[in-house]
C-alpha cells in the first residue's frame, strides 16, 4: 500500500505544527506540503527541512487537480481551503474552532467524500 499524501494547511500555527510532526512519525503517511497564507511563503530548509512553506494561492502547484473544476474566487482561507479540497478531489480534515455561521454553512455544503 502506498502512503497517503497530507498537505497541512495552517502549517505555520500551533495546531498545523503539531499535525505535522504527527504525520512524519506516522506509517502509512507522508508529508506533502505545507500551506500558508498568500505571501508568507518560504524556501525549504526555512521553516521545515525538506519542504517549502507554499502560499495558498498556488496550491495546485503541489497537487495538480485530478479533474476540470470552476475555480471560485475565494474570500478567506477557508474558502481558498474548501475550494483547493473540490478542485483536488482530495479528502479535508479540519481541525480549526471557532468558524462563523457563514464558515459552518460552508463546511457543510462542501462534499463529505471527494477522495478516490
Amino acid at each position: 500500500m502506498s502512503a497517503i499524501a497530507v498537505t497541512v494547511h495552517g502549517a505555520e500555527g500551533r495546531m498545523g505544527r503539531l499535525v505535522t510532526e504527527l504525520v512524519e512519525q506516522t506509517d502509512g503517511l507522508e508529508l506533502a506540503g505545507l500551506i500558508t497564507e498568500v505571501g508568507r511563503g518560504r524556501e525549504a530548509g526555512e521553516f521545515h527541512p525538506r519542504i517549502p512553506l507554499t502560499p495558498q494561492d498556488r496550491l495546485t502547484e503541489i497537487h495538480p487537480p485530478r479533474r476540470r473544476h470552476r475555480r471560485l474566487l475565494a474570500r478567506t482561507a477557508l474558502d481558498g481551503l474548501l475550494v483547493a479540497a473540490v478542485e483536488l478531489n482530495a479528502a479535508l480534515v479540519v481541525g480549526t474552532t471557532g468558524h462563523s455561521d457563514e464558515q459552518m454553512n460552508s463546511l457543510a455544503l462542501t462534499p463529505r467524500s471527494t477522495a478516490s
